[in-house]
C-alpha cells in the first residue's frame, strides 16, 4: 500500500510540473535590458494612449524617464525599460511576475509602435514561437 501511495504521489507531482507555463528556464530580462545601450535619443516621460482598439487595448501608459531609464505603468502592468537611440525596450510585470517583453520604436508622427512578446525576450529566436500582442502607444 505504501509503494501505492508512493507512486500516486510521484505521479501527482509530475503532472502538476508539466501543466507549468512559461519558460523552462528564466530568461534574464535585466541583461536584456542593460544591452540596449545606445545613447537616448527621445524622452518618453508623460501619459500615452495604448487603450485603444487600434492599438491593442492596452490602457493608459504613465511613463517617467530618467536619463536612459524608464520606469510606470502601461495599464495593469509595471513597467521597467530603457531607451536606445529612438527605441524603448520594456518589461511589463504583475505582481513580481514577467508577463510581456516589448520593443517600441520612434514613429514621425511622435507615437511608439512595436510588439510585446509574452514570457519572451523581443527580438529572440524563443519570441517567434509564442503569442504576440501590438502595442501602439501616443502621447496625451
Amino acid at each position: 500500500m505504501k509503494k501505492i501511495s508512493f507512486a500516486l504521489s510521484v505521479l501527482l507531482i509530475m503532472a502538476v510540473m508539466s501543466c507549468r507555463t512559461g519558460p523552462a528556464i528564466a530568461p534574464n530580462y535585466d541583461t536584456w535590458l542593460e544591452a540596449q545601450n545606445m545613447p537616448s535619443q527621445m524622452n518618453v516621460s508623460g501619459r500615452w494612449n495604448a487603450g485603444e482598439s487600434w492599438s491593442g487595448d492596452w490602457g493608459e501608459a504613465n511613463l517617467i524617464q530618467q536619463g536612459r531609464n524608464v520606469n510606470g505603468t502601461l495599464g495593469l502592468y509595471t513597467l521597467k525599460g530603457v531607451v536606445s537611440h529612438k527605441t524603448m525596450f520594456v518589461i511589463l510585470t504583475s505582481g513580481g511576475y514577467v508577463y510581456y517583453t516589448a520593443k517600441l520604436d520612434m514613429k514621425a508622427d511622435g507615437s511608439l509602435s512595436g510588439v510585446a512578446y509574452r514570457e519572451a525576450i523581443a527580438g529572440s529566436p524563443e519570441a517567434e514561437k509564442v503569442e504576440s500582442y501590438p502595442i501602439i502607444m501616443k502621447k496625451m
